[in-house]
């Protein structure tokens, strides 16, 4: 019988074989299926085998009939058929190369079935032998790429990444509000909105918070209590995430929030202001001389100190405090500013709905417009658009528009930036277009020069609206290429082309501190999901919470603009 296997456990069996059809050359929408799967089961709080003896393992969102059925023989058995299938085809070493900059699944395909390469070790030794450059269809240019991608692989970074640990701290949340707690909220660097975090962080009042302690280290998601004091406890899940829950009672809550929520360094400057009045700043409120003042809500502790109240996402320690001290603290930007959405894919593409299936997910979103950004013609492993496929989604879009009128879809293309810096669609082709983003996608490894010329000839070009994903960064993997973002920012305010925050918690790009400099130089943004289903419209939510942590403005953001002051805005109509 096969050891008892872990959610992440679970989930990297799935994203391995995932990797191994895209290699293999598999269908775009069969891959993203168990992509999706896996980000699920990631986020179930409970281990999966217990949802599996319950028979609700199809009940997990993304994990259909055919995926929880590989999902029960893989707890079963610890396999699957499709697996065994696809890993004797293709080991399951090969699946690591992706991890490369500059090697896709064909070029993984190509080093395996050439040189029996299978591991990252084995693409080292054959660089070093000179078998590589001796290899055709990767040769000397290629060989020197795959060297400089293979530099930027980083040591594992054991914290968290947002993507995983939002959905996480979600679920935990619900179920110590389940445990009867009084009130319950999302604490540390996951409610401040930081890239990587290290412990998800829960804060709850309850009328007897050791009760409340010892409840939740006896759920079925814990595997282990690292810690245990007065008012705290620190467990680890079966997936091996660390959490850390505060409690406390209701009167002291905000004042446990607050000091929970951090960062350390805005901490201690609120510490020094209390100081310097004669009174001290602890978990549990405000120490003046013999006496203790908890406060209730956040809102209390900041008001305690004269302070204007600070959003979390900004509590970084970055000027937020001597705003708060002359009561000029940005407002945060909420997802509710903006109008509609202008960056997602549909079946036309790599995404899993229909135009019309995404249409009516953001109109239940409250949204006026959006616009449909499948990708172009060069991206074949996302089964890009060319000119003639373009021509007949507008069909479909124009009669969608005509039933659900007047909400508006818009037709666009995530357009490819060339490793020459051209264009990956002719300009009649643009020109027929409502918006056009511009995406540099590939070779993120070549070096500033090349990366920012190419980035550069998108933002002039008088036919692109904007620019997606402007570092090309990958949260808590690939460190995205080696831009000057200084020259991306100066372009984009003087031709006028937007740069996008991706609100997909993998990307999140414009990272924060991009996003503000950005908005310093003069440049206009958009805030866009890169939602490739209709539950990736969420994502939006999570570019505003960037937006608020790098300070931007409603009047920043294009999509805050009702539909004809956005088309007019656009550059192709000034």
């Amino acid at each position: 019988m096969p050891h008892a296997q872990s959610n992440r456990e679970i989930a990297d069996t799935l994203l391995r074989l995932a990797d191994l059809l895209e290699i293999r050359g598999e269908a775009v929408f069969k891959i993203a299926a168990y992509r999706r799967a896996a980000e699920s089961i990631i986020a179930v709080a409970e281990p999966i085998s217990a949802v599996h003896a319950r028979g609700e393992l199809e009940q997990v969102p993304g994990v259909g009939k055919a995926i929880a059925q590989k999902v029960a023989d893989l707890l079963n058995t610890g396999t699957f058929k499709l697996l065994d299938e696809v890993q004797a085809e293709i080991p399951a070493g090969v699946a690591a190369l992706l991890r490369v900059p500059e090697v896709g699944p064909k070029r993984a395909r190509l080093l395996y079935e050439q040189l029996g390469i299978q591991s990252i070790e084995d693409l080292q030794s054959a660089l070093d032998s000179g078998r590589l450059a001796a290899t055709k269809g990767i040769g000397a240019t290629g060989a020197r790429r795959i060297a400089e991608g293979l530099s930027y692989l980083r040591p594992a970074d054991n914290r968290l990444p947002l993507a995983r640990a939002v959905p996480l701290a979600a679920a935990l949340r619900e179920q110590v509000r389940q445990l009867g707690a009084t009130q319950v909220a999302i604490a540390g660097s996951v409610r401040r909105f930081a890239d990587l975090v290290g412990d998800v962080n829960l804060v709850a009042s309850f009328e007897d918070p050791e009760t409340l302690l010892d409840a939740f280290c006896s759920l079925p998601s814990v595997a282990s209590v690292e810690s245990r004091d007065d008012g705290a406890c620190r467990v680890l899940l079966h997936d091996d995430a660390p959490v850390t829950l505060v409690a406390g009672t209701q009167r002291e809550f905000g004042s446990l929030l607050q000091y929970h929520t951090g960062s350390q360094q805005h901490n201690a400057r609120l510490g020094a202001i209390a100081r310097s009045r004669g009174i001290e700043l602890t978990p549990q409120g405000f120490i003046d001389g013999n006496a203790t003042h908890p406060c209730a809500t956040e809102d209390d502790v900041y008001a305690y100190l004269g302070l204007q109240p600070v959003p979390p996402e900004m509590r970084e320690d970055t000027g937020e405090i001597e705003l708060a001290m002359a009561g000029k603290v940005p407002p945060p930007f909420p997802a509710t500013y903006l109008r509609g959405d202008l960056h997602m894919h549909t079946t036309w593409s790599d995404g899993t709905r229909t135009v019309r299936e995404m249409a009516l997910a953001a109109l239940e979103r409250g949204y006026e417009y959006i616009c449909i950004s499948d990708h172009s013609q060069s991206l074949g492993v996302a089964n890009g658009l060319s000119p003639e496929r373009l021509l007949q989604q507008r069909q479909e879009i124009d009669a969608v528009n005509a039933e659900l009128h007047p909400f508006r879809v818009l037709q666009g293309v995530e357009l490819e930036v060339r490793g020459d810096g051209a264009l990956d669609l002719p300009d009649q082709v643009l020109r027929s277009l409502d918006l056009v983003t511009a995406s540099v996608h590939s070779g993120l490894r070549r070096g500033r020069e090349s990366v920012t010329a190419r980035a550069l000839a998108a933002l002039n070009h008088p036919l692109v609206d904007a620019l997606a994903h402007p570092s090309g960064r990958l949260v808590g993997g690939r460190p995205g290429g080696d831009f000057d973002m200084d020259a991306l920012y100066a372009a984009a305010a003087q031709s006028g082309t937007a740069l996008e925050i991706n609100g997909d918690l993998a990307r999140l790009d414009l990272r924060d501190t991009h996003a503000r400099a950005a908005v310093q130089a003069g440049s206009t943004l958009t805030i866009g999901s890169d939602a490739h289903s209709t539950e990736g419209l969420v994502n939006t939510a999570y570019g505003a919470r960037l937006a608020t942590r790098a300070w931007v403005q409603r009047e920043h953001v294009l999509n805050t603009r009702p539909l004809d002051a956005l088309l007019g805005a656009l550059k192709r109509n000034q």
